[in-house]
């Protein structure tokens, strides 16, 4: 993947999302024959089971509750019959407890599931909603999202940002979704102006989604409304990261907090979700994920129940061309490989990637030759050669001193290494994540 560096410090990997584009509309996936819901698909502690093996659920129905405060609520993605409770594949760990459900392919959904009357919320009944909704950062960042609302208790939010930029390659899952769901993006807006105390609202969209732009511009014209400002930013990697995003639309914004008040970052998908609880008491237990790579015949955006495998995701696009080196959760320059296709589909899973072997070559890492494209690619303006040295040579006095807790984990660094270093995984080692 050829890539070339901006003065502005984003690097420009070839995007590569026309693939999945050649099928312009989100196709519903295939109901597979089992699903298996992780009680991990956040960052948090686990959700616990509240079902046993012989229940019979419903679409929706709640079958984990939170771990605690800091944890996220597991619901059903179709109805039928809880067939295990076990250890089984996860696209992250590896191996985790999970909830497998045999479809009854009736679909039929839970009673809980009902239009909500007043939609006329405070920020602690939103809150509260999005919690027992079990929705989280579904951009692959998957904090839970009620412990952002939970953050401005007490605090007036200064402004909110719906980010739909979508830099990273191969992905365009968020792109679709706002071409289809034009309305909605101005409800969603409109619900949280109204709850937030916020006069207006801001749409950041990549340049290379013109399109939506413009369509956005002529609903809200046509809506006789003008609280939305769509904000076209460079669809550059990392720009859609959160913290670039706030400098480049509030340029007084500092690291450490806003002088104003604070700054609420949502991805588009999770906004629509939100809606999507509030007015229907939707959980979020489905999801649009780009299935994509030269590996596969028919790249789509598919509609997918959570607990679908890798495979059976695939499977919709007519299986593999030809067989793959790798298959990422996620886009190159911040997915997950996946080694189990058994794996499924969670909250966060954004996309599948296929990636042949031309793309995947493995490299002999040599030693650092202090060229500093590491340092010239970061948007953090931090070392990244000095923090893996120092994370290499355990110099943790030294490493003290380098701000390795700024970095915005973009990968960029290990993106641009001539020598092959495996600096993001030193970076996020000296950050203190999970060790290498």
């Amino acid at each position: 993947m050829e890539f070339r560096i901006s003065k502005q410090m984003l690097v420009f990997p070839s995007p590569r999302k026309e693939m999945s584009l050649l099928n312009p509309k989100i196709k519903r996936a295939r109901l597979p024959s089992l699903l298996t819901l992780p009680l991990i698909q956040h960052r948090g502690p686990a959700a616990v089971p509240i079902v046993k093996k012989g229940d019979r659920v419903l679409t929706g129905t709640k079958i984990a509750e939170p771990g605690n405060a800091s944890s996220a609520a597991v619901h059903a993605s179709t109805s039928g019959t809880v067939k295990e409770i076990g250890e089984f594949p996860h696209p992250v760990l590896g191996k985790g407890t999970a909830i497998v459900i045999e479809p009854d392919e009736k679909e039929t959904p839970d009673p809980a599931m009902a239009d909500r009357e007043n939609t006329d919320l405070s920020l602690e009944e939103l809150s509260a909603v999005i919690k027992e909704a079990g929705i989280i950062g579904m951009a692959g960042g998957g904090i839970p999202t009620h412990l952002k609302l939970d953050a401005l208790k007490g605090r007036s939010a200064r402004a909110l940002i719906l980010n739909g930029v979508e830099a990273e390659p191969y992905l365009t899952s968020d792109y679709i979704l706002m071409m289809e769901n034009i309305l909605e993006i101005v409800e969603a807006a409109r619900l949280f102006k109204r709850i937030l105390k916020l006069p207006k609202i801001y749409l950041a969209v990549g340049d290379d989604k013109l399109e939506v732009v413009e369509r956005v511009k002529s609903k809200l014209f046509s809506l006789s409304e003008n609280f939305l400002e769509v904000v076209c930013v460079p669809a550059r990697y990392p720009q859609g990261e959160e913290t670039l995003l706030i400098r480049k639309i509030l340029p007084d914004f500092r690291p450490g907090g806003n002088p104003a008040g604070d700054v609420l970052v949502l991805n588009i998908a999770t906004a629509l979700a939100i809606l999507d609880a509030v007015k229907f008491r939707k959980p979020l237990y489905e999801r649009i994920v780009t299935v994509t790579g030269e590996c596969l015949p028919e790249p789509k955006n598919l509609l997918v129940k959570i607990g679908t495998s890798f495979n059976d995701a695939v499977r919709n696009c007519k299986g593999f061309l030809r067989k793959p080196e790798r298959v990422l959760m996620g886009g190159p320059m911040t997915g997950v490989c996946v080694e189990d296709l058994n794996a499924p589909v969670i909250k966060g899973t954004q996309a599948i990637v296929a990636l042949p072997p031309e793309d995947t070559r493995a490299q002999e890492v040599l030693p650092c030759i202090r060229c500093g494209l590491c340092v010239q690619a970061c948007p953090s303006r931090i070392n990244p050669c000095l923090i893996a040295l120092s994370v290499e040579t355990g110099n943790f006095d030294r490493l003290r001193t380098l701000e390795p807790e700024s970095c915005i984990e973009c990968g960029n660094c290990s993106y641009v290494c001539p020598s092959k270093r495996p600096m993001f995984q030193w970076v996020l080692e000296a950050k203190g994540i999970f060790p290498v």
